[in-house]
Protein backbone atom coordinates (compact mmCIF):
# COMPACT_ATOMS: atom_id res chain seq x y z
CA UNK A 1 0.00 0.00 0.00
CA UNK A 2 1.18 3.43 -0.78
CA UNK A 3 1.86 5.55 2.37
CA UNK A 4 4.16 8.27 1.72
CA UNK A 5 4.78 11.14 -1.68
CA UNK A 6 8.38 8.66 -1.64
CA UNK A 7 6.74 5.87 -2.51
CA UNK A 8 5.02 7.01 -5.36
CA UNK A 9 8.17 8.96 -6.26
CA UNK A 10 9.67 5.56 -6.48
CA UNK A 11 6.93 3.90 -8.37
CA UNK A 12 6.89 6.27 -11.54
CA UNK A 13 11.13 7.09 -11.45
CA UNK A 14 11.91 2.70 -11.08
CA UNK A 15 14.05 3.06 -8.53
CA UNK A 16 14.14 0.34 -6.41
CA UNK A 17 12.38 0.82 -2.00
CA UNK A 18 15.40 2.23 -0.07
CA UNK A 19 17.73 3.59 -3.07
CA UNK A 20 18.88 7.34 -1.74
CA UNK A 21 16.89 10.58 -3.26
CA UNK A 22 18.79 11.57 -5.92
CA UNK A 23 17.54 15.45 -5.28
CA UNK A 24 16.16 15.97 -2.34
CA UNK A 25 14.22 19.23 -3.96
CA UNK A 26 12.01 16.95 -5.49
CA UNK A 27 10.15 16.06 -2.55
CA UNK A 28 10.36 19.32 -0.65
CA UNK A 29 8.49 20.43 -4.56
CA UNK A 30 6.28 17.56 -4.33
CA UNK A 31 5.09 18.85 -0.84
CA UNK A 32 4.71 22.94 -2.07
CA UNK A 33 2.40 21.48 -4.79
CA UNK A 34 0.03 20.50 -2.42
CA UNK A 35 -0.84 17.72 -4.92
CA UNK A 36 -2.54 14.13 -4.30
CA UNK A 37 -1.08 10.70 -5.48
CA UNK A 38 -3.14 7.53 -6.56
CA UNK A 39 -1.68 3.83 -7.92
CA UNK A 40 -4.22 1.71 -10.24
CA UNK A 41 -3.14 -2.02 -10.07
CA UNK A 42 -4.47 -3.08 -13.25
CA UNK A 43 -4.38 -6.88 -12.72
CA UNK A 44 -6.63 -6.55 -9.66
CA UNK A 45 -8.62 -3.08 -10.56
CA UNK A 46 -7.87 -1.58 -7.04
CA UNK A 47 -7.28 1.96 -7.06
CA UNK A 48 -5.94 3.34 -3.63
CA UNK A 49 -5.58 7.22 -3.34
CA UNK A 50 -3.35 9.26 -1.06
CA UNK A 51 -4.72 11.43 2.12
CA UNK A 52 -4.35 14.87 0.39
CA UNK A 53 -6.36 12.81 -2.69
CA UNK A 54 -9.54 12.12 -0.52
CA UNK A 55 -8.87 16.05 1.42
CA UNK A 56 -9.61 17.08 -2.07
CA UNK A 57 -12.71 15.49 -2.88
CA UNK A 58 -13.65 15.66 1.32
CA UNK A 59 -13.88 11.77 1.31
CA UNK A 60 -12.78 9.68 4.48
CA UNK A 61 -10.30 6.78 4.45
CA UNK A 62 -13.85 5.00 5.19
CA UNK A 63 -15.43 5.96 2.12
CA UNK A 64 -14.21 3.32 -0.75
CA UNK A 65 -12.84 4.36 -4.30
CA UNK A 66 -11.58 1.37 -5.06
CA UNK A 67 -12.18 0.73 -8.68
CA UNK A 68 -12.24 3.16 -11.48
CA UNK A 69 -16.16 3.29 -11.74
CA UNK A 70 -16.40 4.63 -8.94
CA UNK A 71 -14.36 7.46 -9.57
CA UNK A 72 -15.63 7.45 -13.10
CA UNK A 73 -19.27 7.98 -11.07
CA UNK A 74 -17.73 11.07 -9.61
CA UNK A 75 -16.84 12.72 -12.62
CA UNK A 76 -18.74 15.17 -14.12
CA UNK A 77 -21.26 13.81 -16.86
CA UNK A 78 -19.99 16.10 -19.17
CA UNK A 79 -16.34 15.01 -18.82
CA UNK A 80 -16.80 11.31 -18.24
CA UNK A 81 -16.55 10.19 -21.94
CA UNK A 82 -12.86 11.82 -22.13
CA UNK A 83 -11.80 10.69 -18.66
CA UNK A 84 -13.27 6.85 -20.07
CA UNK A 85 -11.10 7.15 -23.05
CA UNK A 86 -8.07 8.00 -21.07
CA UNK A 87 -8.41 5.36 -18.97
CA UNK A 88 -8.95 3.17 -21.52
CA UNK A 89 -5.63 3.85 -23.48
CA UNK A 90 -3.57 3.73 -20.17
CA UNK A 91 -4.63 0.59 -19.28
CA UNK A 92 -4.33 -0.99 -22.89
CA UNK A 93 -0.76 0.81 -23.20
CA UNK A 94 -1.73 2.58 -26.19
CA UNK A 95 -0.74 5.70 -24.25
CA UNK A 96 1.90 5.81 -21.42
CA UNK A 97 1.39 9.19 -20.46
CA UNK A 98 -1.74 11.05 -20.18
CA UNK A 99 -2.89 14.71 -18.81
CA UNK A 100 -6.62 15.26 -18.63
CA UNK A 101 -8.41 18.11 -17.05
CA UNK A 102 -11.37 17.51 -15.63
CA UNK A 103 -14.62 18.08 -13.03
CA UNK A 104 -14.80 15.75 -10.25
CA UNK A 105 -17.64 15.45 -7.23
CA UNK A 106 -17.07 16.91 -3.90
CA UNK A 107 -18.61 15.41 -0.42
CA UNK A 108 -20.55 17.79 -0.28
CA UNK A 109 -21.91 17.94 -3.61
CA UNK A 110 -20.12 20.94 -5.74
CA UNK A 111 -17.98 20.05 -8.54
CA UNK A 112 -13.69 20.55 -8.65
CA UNK A 113 -11.64 21.35 -11.41
CA UNK A 114 -8.99 18.33 -11.03
CA UNK A 115 -5.82 18.12 -13.42
CA UNK A 116 -4.70 14.31 -13.27
CA UNK A 117 -1.55 13.54 -14.55
CA UNK A 118 -0.77 9.84 -15.25
CA UNK A 119 1.66 7.56 -16.37
CA UNK A 120 1.63 3.45 -17.29
CA UNK A 121 4.19 1.53 -15.35
CA UNK A 122 5.24 -1.80 -17.07
CA UNK A 123 6.26 -5.11 -15.98
CA UNK A 124 9.43 -6.60 -17.02
CA UNK A 125 7.62 -7.97 -20.16
CA UNK A 126 6.71 -4.51 -21.14
CA UNK A 127 2.92 -4.44 -20.45
CA UNK A 128 1.26 -2.49 -18.40
CA UNK A 129 0.70 -3.21 -14.57
CA UNK A 130 0.27 -0.13 -12.97
CA UNK A 131 -1.10 3.53 -13.95
CA UNK A 132 0.27 5.86 -11.34
CA UNK A 133 -0.95 9.71 -11.76
CA UNK A 134 -1.10 12.87 -8.95
CA UNK A 135 -4.02 14.81 -9.03
CA UNK A 136 -3.99 18.74 -8.70
CA UNK A 137 -7.60 21.02 -7.48
CA UNK A 138 -6.74 23.99 -10.06
CA UNK A 139 -10.73 24.67 -9.59
CA UNK A 140 -9.42 28.61 -8.98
Amino acid sequence: MMSTPETASRLVSGRPPGARERRPTIVAARNVANDGYWEWNLATSAVEYSPRCREMLGITESFVLSHPSAWLDRVHPNDRDAVRAVIQRLSSGEQTRAQCEHRVQHADGSYRWLMARAATVCDSQGLPNRVVGWLSDVTD
